[in-house]
């Protein structure tokens, strides 16, 4: 069964990182107004997501992403475009270009260079959720 990495940003502008085997079914937990978690009482929306083959695989990047706040980082600020898509179309007041230079920042602090080439060099992985507008529905 597939597994799923990933992240939400609410109508603040913070970014929430997950994993899941049940991505629909998580995501409107997320959005419940029975939820009792961190996500509560905002209203969420996808912003990337990665799937991986197995369940174990999903939870172990998202534990390595935790970790690494780096790549946590350079994913967020890979996701600038579709936050902006969903900043403007939902009227939110939040600044996603903050991230990239936040990230720029935390590259300098802790790593310069080398630290870029890593971050760079595992990009491939990184997919950002499409838009509405993108999705193709099946014929």
């Amino acid at each position: 069964m597939p597994g799923w990495t990933y992240l939400l940003v609410s109508s603040r502008g913070e970014v929430y990182l997950g994993a899941t085997q049940n991505l629909r079914r998580r995501f409107r937990e997320h959005n419940s107004a029975s939820n009792k978690g961190y996500t509560r009482g905002q209203r969420w929306h996808l912003l990337a997501v990665v799937r991986f083959p197995t369940r174990a695989e999903a939870f172990q990047y998202e534990s390595k992403l935790k970790r690494a706040l780096l790549l946590k980082s350079q994913w967020k600020a890979n996701c600038i475009r579709r936050a902006d898509v969903i900043r403007f179309r939902h009227g939110y007041t939040f600044e996603p270009r903050e991230w990239g230079r936040k990230f720029r920042r935390d590259l300098e602090k802790y790593g310069g260079k080398q630290a870029l080439e890593i971050v760079f060099s595992r990009n491939r992985t990184i997919q950002r959720a499409p838009s509405k507008a993108t999705r193709r529905t099946p014929k």
